[in-house]
């Protein structure tokens, strides 16, 4: 059974390390050989003697909790994508993928997987606003990826807070994916993969306390019941005040709970349970003033004290199986029920003219300019139900060989908001404490559904794919792929939704096909060179948190109940891979071009008619570069850059052609180093740089507001007093760094602003 636990990992069909040296358990074969035959010949020598040996027994020394897909000895390098769809390993994979292990992601210090996700390159944050709901909104190479997020292959409903402490690895993919993930994922998209049962116990705890109030702790438990089933648990409480920032806080708590059972030699389950709460306080940021081109304020906290809040859950159930027909065909298959949900109110401040009730002068450069505080709210649900089915099959024909993967999926997605009435406010009194806002009613009172706001929608998916990994000879591979999606959509808005009638009722339904092909050439024993091309589609209305709003990636219908065709991306990539370092350090490098055609464009509206057009075009050139692994064995790397030259090429507004994408940094980089320095004692750091900024809406084009580039330093060190029991101090942010990472577009523009220097010293203890 040993044997078909290992069957799911994939392999390089291409030829063997060239110089893999023996390992312990092929040593041990060996030794047990050569006794057994050393007895057999003694024994047939002389009958009458009896031979007694001692025992030898060889064990394979591995860390209990260690990342199955790494490189051995180099745990910031990963080798394998955890998909059944990704046939090969990373090294010679077409295409550009990051990888984040647990181990990078612990040594960095970040927990949040925004927080993590914002110092990779090529990824920037954006701003949740009226027309898209506050939580994690990632972009990937200037393009929306807000909604594609997956856990474990399957997509993670809605737009929420997301948390590390139950993750074994992050999965960058960049570039079009549709062949892979479906619709969307223009930029790219990311996989969340979870800690599942390993063949090992083990109890790891960790206690991380820290300056702000923080205190978090988590228990990762592995149960190996017997040689057929194993039980994962990981637990998790955390909260803390947040940097300078007032009174914004967070609490997070989680679960996760795995249980593996091989029912036979073949046969393989897999359930899981994840839960996840968070309690914050938000932070709205700050305002921007848009004449001196600048933050207003960067120190102050602009929030409501007793009224802002922000709550998110997450309950996801996933059932997994895995039948091997054979050694060269297998089946797997996923089913998932989830929710999540959002719910906030949360305070806003930007820049208004004129005398504002409550509010008083600020030292902008335009007189007469105050801070007014409007606000955001939103009491979001979303649920998942889907079914992931796929076939692996390795096999000879014409005399090459085939890795195929064929499958299918069925997804309904469904998500409903019930905002908040606007009666909260108070226009005519400030808050005491923050004279400045033009405030929400501090504490006390009931939160009041607007009936006149409710949304709801409802998606189903079905998607067939076929794909293909030829290794035509030692030196060439081809992979080819096919993906049909049919995209339904159904959303009520308003009080008639609300109360169950269908008169506000709009649907459209979509079909796509996209593709994915690539080709790799690798006449050398370490190193390869590749060209990739890839496609992808985003139907109206795939942003869900957006319902209805048209710029922001919602359902768009023109003034005659006409709607968009599917925006169409294509990327062009040409690339290399090589493993260095006696395949401890892999390098990557590729040249790109992604290009979203049909940009939809929709002007109107407010009593107006609602007209569409598709005549827009953006295009992103550009190169990225990684490094990932060991560079010695004591000195340990995870760095990348990207350098994008974004334009919009083609649109309806002449003004914008020539214009770079709002909410992208084109020059972006991060370096992560860690250093063993004795056996006990280890030091290390992260830089990361972030260029400029420029606000502005998805698909549309950049204001003149832009962030200024930045450099964050972090700082790590580590001690083992014992092989069970190790201190980590992380101190965030070193120089105290005041910057800002993401812009909101309007009349009265604001933007995040990054969170001061922070430490924390952690106890990692393993029994």
């Amino acid at each position: 059974m040993l044997n078909q636990k290992n069957q799911g990992t994939p392999l390089s069909l291409r030829r063997p390390r060239k110089d893999s040296a023996p390992t312990l358990s092929s040593l041990a074969l060996a030794i047990s050989s050569s006794l057994s035959a050393g007895i057999a010949h003694s024994a047939d020598a002389n009958p009458a003697t009896d031979a007694t040996l001692d025992k030898l027994t060889v064990e394979e020394k591995v860390e209990a909790e260690k990342n199955p897909h790494a490189e051995p000895g180099a745990p910031y390098k990963v080798n394998t994508l955890s998909s059944p769809k990704y046939t090969r390993p990373i090294s010679e994979t077409p295409k550009t993928v990051t990888v984040i292990p647990k181990e990078a992601i612990e040594d960095s210090g970040n927990t949040d997987l925004a927080d993590v996700l914002r110092a990779q390159p090529g990824i920037t944050i954006g701003t949740g606003e009226g027309g898209n709901a506050f939580g994690d909104r990632y972009i990937i190479r200037g393009f929306e990826a807000r909604n594609d997020v997956f856990v474990d292959g399957l997509r993670d409903p809605g737009v929420t807070t997301r948390e590390t402490f139950a993750v074994e690895q992050i999965e960058i993919s960049k570039g079009p994916s549709s062949s892979f993930a479906g619709r969307g994922t223009t930029g790219g998209a990311i996989n969340n993969v979870t800690k599942k049962p390993s063949d090992f116990d083990f109890t790891r705890a960790q206690i991380s306390v820290g300056t702000d109030n923080k205190q978090r702790y988590t228990i990762d438990n592995n149960f190996v019941l017997n040689r057929d089933i194993a039980i994962r648990t990981n637990l998790l409480y955390a909260d803390r005040d947040v940097p300078d920032r007032g009174w914004a806080s967070e609490e997070r708590k989680g679960a996760a709970v795995a249980v593996d059972w091989w029912a036979t030699d073949k046969l393989k389950f897999v359930a899981d349970y994840y839960y996840l709460r968070g309690e914050d306080v938000p932070d709205g940021g700050v305002p921007w003033d848009s004449v001196e081109g600048e933050p207003v304020s960067g120190s102050k906290f602009y929030g409501q004290k007793g009224r802002d809040f922000w709550d998110t859950g997450s309950d996801i159930a996933t059932l997994s199986a895995e039948y091997h027909f054979t050694d060269a065909f297998k089946v797997t298959n996923q089913t998932r029920h989830g929710k999540t949900t959002n719910e906030y109110v949360v305070t806003i401040p930007g820049l208004r003219s004129g005398a504002v009730p409550g509010g008083t002068p600020i030292g902008v450069s335009t007189p007469g300019v105050f801070v007014a505080a409007s606000s955001q709210n939103r009491n979001q649900e979303n649920t998942y139900l889907g079914n992931q089915t796929n076939f692996q099959w390795d096999t000879e024909l014409a005399d090459m060989r085939h890795t195929f993967v064929f499958g299918f999926e069925f997804s309904k997605e469904e998500a409903e908001n019930l905002p908040y009435s606007d009666s909260l406010r108070s226009p005519n009194a400030g808050d005491p404490n923050n004279p400045n806002n033009y405030a929400w009613l501090q504490g006390g009172g009931t939160l009041v559904p607007n009936t006149d706001r409710y949304a709801e929608l409802e998606v189903k998916t079905r998607s067939l794919w076929l794909m293909d990994t030829v290794t035509i000879n030692d030196d060439w591979e081809v992979f080819a792929g096919l993906r049909h999606d049919s995209f339904d959509y159904r959303v009520n808005s308003g009080p008639t939704a609300y109360t169950g009638g269908t008169d506000g009722e709009v649907t459209n339904d979509e079909s796509f096909l996209n593709g994915h092909f690539g080709v790799t050439y690798s006449p050398w024993a370490n190193g390869n060179v590749y060209l990739a091309y890839s496609t992808s589609s985003n139907p109206t209305g795939e942003q869900f948190d957006a319902f209805t709003n048209c710029a922001y990636g919602g359902l768009c219908e023109d003034a005659n109940g006409e709607f968009p065709s599917p925006e169409k991306n294509t990327n062009i990539e040409i690339g290399t891979k090589w493993e260095l370092m006696d395949h401890k350090l892999l390098f990557t490098a590729a040249v790109f071009q992604v290009t979203k055609e049909d940009v939809i464009s929709s002007s109107g509206g407010r009593g107006a008619p609602v007209v569409l057009t598709q005549v827009g075009e953006m295009r992103v050139r550009g190169l990225e570069l990684g490094l990932t692994g060991n560079i010695t064995p004591k000195l340990s790397l995870f760095a990348g850059a990207t350098f994008m030259d974004t334009e919009i090429t083609e649109s309806d507004d002449p003004d914008e052609i020539g214009d770079p994408f709002p909410n992208t940094a084109e020059t972006s980089a991060n370096v992560q180093l860690r250093y063993q320095a004795t056996p006990e004692w280890a030091i290390g750091g992260t830089v990361t740089y972030t260029g400029e900024i420029s606000g502005g809406t998805p698909n549309g084009a950049p204001t003149d507001n832009t962030i200024d580039a930045n450099t964050r330093l972090d700082l790590m060190t580590e001690y083992a007093f014992s092989k069970n029991l190790k201190a980590r101090v992380n101190v965030l942010n070193v120089t105290d760094e005041e910057y800002y990472d993401a812009l909101y577009r309007s009349g009265a523009p604001f933007t995040y602003i990054g969170e001061g220097r922070s430490a924390t010293l952690t106890l990692d203890y393993t029994f």
